[in-house]
């Protein structure tokens, strides 16, 4: 039986904050909390960090192999490639697509998501189109068939760099299943992409102990209850920017 991979899209490049995913969080590189969080994903085979060609990039590939991540490098451009160009290179029937600048991803709720898409008629399942967790825990999962109709057929600029933006903006195309969370917390702002958000994401881990144990969700939520004052850092930035900014290139 072919693997699920979870492949977790990296780069060092930047416009806000160049290197972001090498940046130190509690003790470790950015790109390290992710690589373990997507290895606890239930049914998860094989953790890939798809990176570019680019020499810029290959600090990254120290990381990741550092932390037991296998490695992809594909185009710095065409990111849907890279992406596709992995999947295929390690075998994968199921993609689970994460990005490295979301370091407090939960693997509790990527693990809901890889389920209802093992187990539903779905051709892509995510939990954030229409968001309702943080922006930071996001997760999508489609298969390799799917994936390889969005690479032959996506055309725009923003379908190439966001890889499943062709999908889950045509419903009429694919089957769709969303997994949402009780309350709208999709104001609230756990990814990074600005120096706030480091400096969010480092108060917010200063709670918990540096032993490498994975943090989850709702002590996430609990902190930030009790200390809203810690959401003031970066809650001014708005979600999704890059993706709404490609889309002006289109």
């Amino acid at each position: 039986m072919k693997p699920i991979v979870a492949e977790i899209q990296a780069r060092m490049g930047s416009h806000r904050l160049p290197g972001k995913i090498l940046s130190d969080l509690h003790g470790q590189p950015v790109l390290a909390h992710v690589i373990e969080r997507a290895s606890a994903i239930k049914n998860v085979d094989k953790v890939v960090v798809a990176t570019t060609t680019s020499p810029e990039d290959n600090p990254v590939i120290q990381v990741t192999k550092k932390y037991g991540g296998e490695v992809f490098r594909g185009s710095e451009v065409d990111v849907l490639d890279r992406v596709y160009q992995a999947a295929i290179t390690y075998s994968a029937s199921t993609i689970v697509r994460l990005t490295a600048d979301c370091p407090l991803l939960d693997p509790e709720i990527s693990s809901k998501v890889l389920d209802l898409f093992l187990e539903g008629n779905f051709d892509y399942v995510c939990n954030n189109h229409p968001a309702t967790f943080p922006d930071g825990l996001d997760t999508e999962v489609t298969s390799l068939k799917i994936l390889r109709k969005a690479w032959k057929n996506a055309r725009a600029k923003s379908d190439r760099e966001h890889v499943t933006s062709y999908i889950w903006s045509n419903p009429k195309l694919f089957k769709i299943g969303t997994v949402t969370n009780i309350d709208d917390l999709s104001q609230m702002r756990w990814t990074l992409d600005q120096i706030e958000d480091l400096n969010f994401l480092n108060k917010l881990m200063s709670f918990f102990k540096e032993d490498n144990s994975i943090v989850l969700f709702d002590d996430f939520l609990k902190i930030l209850r009790a200390h809203p004052e810690i959401e003031t850092i970066n809650n001014e930035i708005e979600r999704d920017e890059g993706y709404f900014k490609s889309l002006q290139t289109d």
